[in-house]
């Protein structure tokens, strides 16, 4: 079980792997996979016995709104709400896991041992980060990008990558914590430096944000100690000046780096190595933005309320992103920047858009349960570790959207079930463990390789130099599975133009996915088969609204239109063309 724990928070996140149509698949798989494993692990734990925790009842209760805010938005296109499903089941295997583990090793050394596998994996990452960063890992693999110019990681994602290196620095500071009477070593300076680099050269304000929130919490806890023994409030003082350490070296690094940054990418521009933006000039553009993009999202959601059908239980589960769009046309000067909002990027906020008033009540619970549980919980230097990485979570889902990430939220659960009681049930016959275990090895094992293998079809088809005949055969049989149908959809409107037969179904599937998630290619689509099939007036409405939306798809747009035309059908060609809102219409965006 430990070695699966660890696998956990080592593996998934040193995935390089992310191709399209959806770049988070690979990183789901394998920690899906590890997940259950040690799920079942701990099922087998004990002969008669399995262990349950009080979290489990608050992760019933979330999966039974889920599940009710789904039935009452029901949709064409379900592939959302299964992969709720899917994190939910997840979710439940790493509650069971981490009950069991917990229970037989102790929270102490449950503690101790994931931040030793954290400080590893996080200068793992960081290194492999680093890297990347300056070019190297392109000879090694190939489809990486080295020209980015924020720091992004094996995951693809800077922001998700400045909090698990924060996370990381958290753990280093609970084991420097173990060795206070000993003398700073060589290696923690480098680690320190490294790690604490990794995350300011991600550009990401969550990382500052989560280390002054750090910060801050280490002198609550403290004070909490004001009545305790010497002795633990030495041990607390430790990480807490180490914080502050951290804090202060990112500020340090953020004004001093940039210019040896200079330096050494402009020699290795100079090699073809590198080609991207200086440093300096990202981590001013970064903090130049102030948030804008988000605090326009979010004033949509406060002005379009209007446009949730049911704001008890808000448009299910999976569905913010038809709910960003169709809020954008009733708010005035509306934020855009020509992409689809997945998320809200504020927890609370996405649970009242796609859960309603219910699911944002119960969230809100929730974070009291989490802040009841910080003030009962023993004062000891390992729960100082958990409460910090957990508060490295939660700070970073008020402006991001980690806990979507399925190997966060498991991270996520586990650490906060080390802070809940846990209780042994014993079995009658251990032949149940056998009965409830064996359906589910192999159930997970045909669906991960149905689902990877539909998956790797897709992406072999979507960078495959020509797509014929059988191609499209092969994405219409992935189209029949309900988790792949509507990104098997995106391959083809990304491949290949609209087929001139049947197009009244392809607008019908068109616009079904619409209401999944109007993603550009998807509006394109609609919009022009809209125009196929003769429908002028609304063929208009949808061009000009998808050329406003995504300004950069209005040309490929013109060639879809261009070439329906040639198939003779009913588009009126310049007519259409007058619909599209130009990049240069002050009201377009």
């Amino acid at each position: 079980m430990l070695v699966l724990w660890a696998c956990v928070l080592i593996v998934p996140f040193l995935i390089p792997a992310h191709f399209y149509p959806l770049p988070t698949y690979p990183e789901e798989l394998v920690t899906t996979i590890l997940v259950v494993g040690f799920g079942i692990a701990g099922v087998f734990s004990t002969k008669r016995r399995v262990y349950v925790s009080n979290l489990m009842m608050l992760w019933l209760v979330a999966g039974i709104i889920w599940y009710i805010s789904w039935f009452f938005n029901k949709k064409e296109v379900v592939s959302g709400a299964l992969f709720y499903q899917i994190f939910w089941v997840v979710g439940f295997f790493a509650l069971i896991g981490s009950s069991a583990l917990i229970a037989r090793i102790g929270k102490q050394q449950f503690s101790t041992l994931s931040a030793r596998v954290l400080v590893f994996s996080g200068f793992l990452y960081a290194m492999t980060g680093l890297f990347t960063y300056y070019g190297g890992l392109k000879f090694i693999i190939p489809w990486i990008s080295v020209d980015q110019s924020r720091l992004v990681g094996f995951m693809g994602h800077p922001n998700l990558s400045g909090l698990y290196l924060a996370i990381s620095l958290s753990a280093f500071g609970f084991a420097l914590s173990k060795k206070i009477n000993r003398p700073l070593q060589l290696q923690s300076i480098v680690f320190v430096l490294i790690v604490t680099l990794a995350g300011v050269l991600t550009g990401s304000r969550a990382f500052f944000v989560i280390l002054i929130a750090q910060c801050l919490f280490g002198a609550v806890w403290y004070f909490l100690l004001r009545g305790g023994m010497a002795s633990s409030r030495a041990c607390v003082k430790a990480p807490f000046f180490y914080q502050l350490f951290v804090l202060g070296l990112s500020g340090i690094l953020f004004v001093a780096y940039p210019p040896t940054d200079r330096i050494i990418s402009e020699s290795l521009a100079e090699h073809e190595i590198l080609n991207r933006q200086s440093t300096s000039e990202m981590l001013m553009g970064r903090y130049q933005a102030a948030g804008q993009p988000r605090l326009g999202e979010w004033r949509k959601i406060v002005q379009g309320i209007e446009v949730i059908p049911n704001i008890w239980l808000g448009v299910g589960p999976g569905s913010y992103p038809e709910f960003s769009v169709a809020a954008d046309e009733v708010i005035d000067n509306p934020y855009r920047n020509g992409k689809t909002w997945r998320n809200a990027h504020n927890i609370f906020l996405m649970a009242f858009v796609e859960w309603g008033i219910i699911g944002c009540i119960f969230v809100f619970s929730l974070f009291l349960y989490i802040f009841y549980l910080f003030v009962k919980s023993e004062k000891s230097i390992e729960n100082y570790f958990i409460w910090l990485s957990l508060t490295a979570i939660i700070i970073h889902n008020l402006v991001e959207f980690s806990l979507w990430h399925m190997q966060f939220l498991i991270v996520f659960l586990v650490l906060l079930t080390s802070q809940v009681k846990i209780y042994a049930l014993r079995l009658t016959s251990p032949s149940l463990r056998w009965v409830s275990v064996v359906p589910v090895v192999i159930l997970t094992i045909w669906m991960s390789f149905m689902t990877s293998l539909d998956y790797a079809r897709m992406v072999y088809l979507f960078s495959k130099p020509e797509i014929g005949a059988e191609d499209i055969r092969t994405l219409d049989l992935v189209a029949q599975n309900s988790l792949w149908r509507p990104y098997s959809r995106l391959v083809m409107y990304y491949r290949l133009n609209p087929i001139a037969t049947g197009i009244e179904g392809q607008l019908n599937e068109a616009t079904a996915i619409a209401h999944w998630s109007p993603l550009n290619l998807v509006l394109m689509r609609q919009a022009s088969l809209t125009a196929a099939v003769g429908e002028s007036a609304l063929a208009c409405k949808r061009i000009n609204r998808a050329t406003e939306l995504y300004p950069s798809i209005a040309a490929t747009l013109d060639e879809e239109l261009v070439y329906l035309n040639s198939q003779n059908l009913l588009v009126m060609l310049e007519e259409m063309r007058a619909c599209f809102k130009m990049i240069d219409d002050p009201k377009g965006g």
